[in-house]
């Protein structure tokens, strides 16, 4: 069977959603029952975002439950410029490093012809682009709680308006 090629790996065209999956769980001792484990984040064109967090839960069969959820909308501006964004990241082969021992997050990114890429990596601070991403998101949707790209859990990471400013230049290049 031919091996793919790396452009086949990477994503094409322009987000018109993305579901982004972090798994907060690493090797160690039991979590606290209730203690917040799992996002699931999905993000729409339109501004549209749901949000939905999962503690542990020893008794369930998953091992988890929800805990939390919300759907709220941004707009439609800030929401094209961020998937610009992630699209633009996973747009070329994108090699992503596993970590042992830590979270992990999955990430679906749909097209406009409904094709989905799907890709997957560690959730630690590790690469760069994915941090600032995960940094512009929270900053656009006011939440700093998001685990994202790099298992931000709760800090302050406002981006400056120097960062903001070349984000914007780039989604004014990649014409979303």
């Amino acid at each position: 069977m031919p091996r793919k090629k790396a452009e086949e790996y990477a994503f094409h065209g322009f987000v018109t959603k993305m579901k982004l999956v972090s798994n907060n769980m690493c090797y160690g001792p039991e979590p606290e029952d209730g203690e917040e484990l799992e996002q699931h984040l999905s993000v729409s064109r339109d501004g549209r975002i749901w949000f939905s967090a999962y503690g542990y839960d020893h008794k369930s069969e998953s091992g988890l439950r929800l805990i939390r959820k919300y759907q709220e909308k941004i707009s439609p501006e800030a929401a094209n410029f961020f998937l610009a964004n992630v699209a633009y990241l996973f747009s070329e082969e994108v090699v992503i490093p596993y970590a042992t021992d830590v979270g992990s997050w999955d990430i679906v990114l749909t097209n406009e012809e409904g094709e989905a890429s799907k890709f997957g990596g560690s959730l630690v601070p590790i690469i760069d682009e994915l941090n600032r991403v995960s940094a512009m998101f929270r900053t656009l949707s006011g939440h700093n709680d998001y685990y994202m790209f790099d298992g931000n859990d709760g800090e302050e990471n406002e981006l400056s308006e120097e960062a903001m400013n070349s984000y914007r230049t780039l989604g004014q290049a990649i014409r979303f």
